[in-house]
This record gives C-alpha cells, structure tokens and sequence, in this order.
C-alpha cells in the first residue's frame, strides 16, 4: 500500500510539471475509453444479448428462393399457403411450422380510431415464442379457423395510447378494417414481433388460413418461421429442407405445378437472430474494431510524453514504430503541438 502512495505522488508530480501534456493525454484517453464503451453497448444490445423469446436458439426463419428468376434471382422471398401446408405435413425435423404477413389495419379506440401496423399470424405462432401476454391469452389454433370469430392481441403501446390503459380492455370489442372483433389479450412491454423492424405491429390477428381453398401455390404472401425439435441443429433442419426439394424434383420431373425443385424453386433456413442483425454485423463489428484500435493507440502514445529524459531512446523507438516526428515525442518538447499530438495521433495512423 506505501508503494501505491508513492507511485501516485510521483505520477501527481508528474502531471503537474507537464499539465499541458496530461490534459491532451487525459482527453484522448476519456474519447477512447467513452466511444469503445458506448460502441460495445450497441454491439452487446444488438448482437451479443439474445431475442426476448424463451428459447431464441429454436426459431429460425424459413425462405423459398427463386435462384433463376431474371435480375439475379428472389433470394429469401415469401411462401404460399399450400406450400406452407405441405412443409407443415411433410418436415419431420420442427415442432411447428408457423406464417405471418404484415399490412397496415385501421381499429377503433376508446374515442378515435387508430390506423397500425398490424400482424397476421397463424395460430401457434405467438405460442412458438413462448412469452406470456401481460393480460388475457394469445391467438390459438382455435382462433385461426377459417369461421372463428376475430380476435386481435394488442401491444402495450397500443394498450395505453388507444385504450387509455383499460384495466379490463381484455373482452372489449372493437373494430379492426371495419370488423367487428374481440381484444384477448395484451402483450408485455418491449414484445415485438417480428423482430427488428422499422414500424413494428403494435397488434396480432389471425391470419385464417383455409386448408381446404388455401389458394393457388404461385400465391407467395407469407413468411414462415420454425420452431425446431429439442436436439435438432439449424444445420440439420436445413439439411432436411434440401433432401425435401431434391425429393419433389423427382416427384414432379415434368416442372409443372409450381412445386420446389432444386434448379429454380428452392428452400433455405437460416436462425431468427442471425436474419434479424445480418444488415447490421459487418458495420457494426468494424466500427467497434475502429475504436478499440483508437482506444490502443492513445493508451500506447500517451506514456511517451512523461518519459523521464534518459529514456530519450525508448521515446524515438516507439515514435518511430507509430511513425510519429521524434520532435514531437520528446519530453523537452512543450510546444503547442506536442500538446496537441496525443488527440490527433489516433487519427494520423
């Protein structure tokens, strides 16, 4: 402990003879230490922390691809309903195969309407993410029969701003697109699904799919998202979807029909997480490299300036190695720009 004192009377002495330096070396040192911390925030909160879903790992996304359609392709486009039908019936490696489709919807609220960005989501959709709502229940399999009677699950933005933080909002009906429908349920506070989007659904419906007239398979609406088995792997489930194409290749040699084949009408997956921050990794991990680096530069070149005068030679050796003017890493040196160079180094590397 008697050592420490001394080191940080020796250290204040220091400063205050070279009170210049020390305040451009502080500087640097608080701009390195502050950008890194706040860059690896966003990188923790973007990247890092998982989706606010119980089991994140077990949700990937499922895309069919148009590889040779003219312009480069449909890379990551929708499904139709009897696709998503077929996959539903045929895959063997998920516990559920589920569909959405975004739009906007007007509803009425206690004393106005509201125009939102609503979700269209088949019925075990909500369930597959495994967060309880904050009120009520969520959307069921029940509820996405073709003759069930509408019900919406509402975000609790929309909750407050449009039903006044109604207590008993859960049964209340309304009006979603001018028909009538029943409020089951409110969702916790953050919720969002699907994630990372620039106007997020504040409310969930049931998207009421006919088994029975599903539609024509050329009909590419929706997007899918899978919730795998315990013990199945992405890599493996992706596995599946491609013996499956290459299995109805064979099924269907004559290409007709719109069905999946390997040359033109293909299947990929890949995990929730990764889809959702696949735009921003890349800028983000670079710009965090960018001020690490910035952040080694001004812990390496701030100690030149305090250099006591026999270590003339250790100062040229790492001024030139940073390839930084010896004049301005001498300690005799108390110019106005040897002051300056521990701000601006970072940036003349």
């Amino acid at each position: 402990m008697s050592n420490f004192w001394l080191d940080l009377r020796h250290a204040l002495r220091m400063l205050s003879k070279n009170s210049g330096f020390a305040a451009a070396a502080v500087l640097c040192l608080m701009l390195g230490i502050g950008a890194t911390t706040g860059i690896f925030s966003v990188v923790n909160a973007v990247l890092l922390r998982p989706l606010g879903y119980k089991q994140p790992e077990r949700l990937v996304r499922i895309y069919t691809e148009f590889p040779t359609f003219p312009n480069g392709g449909l890379p990551r486009f929708w499904t139709s309903a009897p696709e998503l039908l077929d996959l539903r019936r045929d895959l063997k490696s998920w516990e559920s195969i589920d569909a959405w489709a975004n739009t906007g919807a007007n509803i009425a609220g206690i004393t106005q309407p509201a125009r939102v960005t609503a979700s269209y989501v088949s019925g075990g959709l909500l369930n597959s993410l495994g967060v309880s709502p904050m009120m009520g229940r969520l959307i069921t399999p029940a509820d996405d029969a073709p003759t069930a009677p509408v019900v919406v699950d509402i975000s609790f933005g929309l909750w407050k701003s449009l039903f006044g933080s109604d207590p008993q909002v859960v049964g209340r009906q309304t009006l979603l697109g001018g028909q009538k429908c029943t409020i089951i349920g409110v969702m916790p506070r953050g919720f969002e699904f699907p994630p990372g989007e620039v106007d997020p659904p504040q409310l969930w419906s049931a998207l009421q799919i006919d088994p029975a007239k599903p539609g024509s398979r050329g009909s590419h609406n929706y997007y899918m998202l899978g919730l795998l088995k315990p013990g199945v792997t992405p890599s493996q489930a992706q596995s599946e979807l491609q013996s499956y194409v290459t299995a109805s290749t064979e099924t269907h040699k004559s290409g007709s029909g719109h069905y999946f084949n390997t040359k033109n009408h293909t299947l990929v997956s890949f995990p929730l997480q990764a889809e959702v921050v696949s735009n921003v990794r890349p800028a983000l991990l670079l710009l965090l490299g960018a001020v690490a680096f910035v952040l080694l530069i001004a812990c390496v070149t701030s100690p030149i300036f305090f250099l006591p005068a026999p270590n003339h030679a250790v100062a040229k050796s790492l001024s030139a190695a940073l390839w930084v003017p010896t004049s301005l890493a001498s300690p005799a040196n108390s110019s106005l720009k040897g002051c300056c160079f521990p701000v601006a180094a970072p940036f003349l590397v």
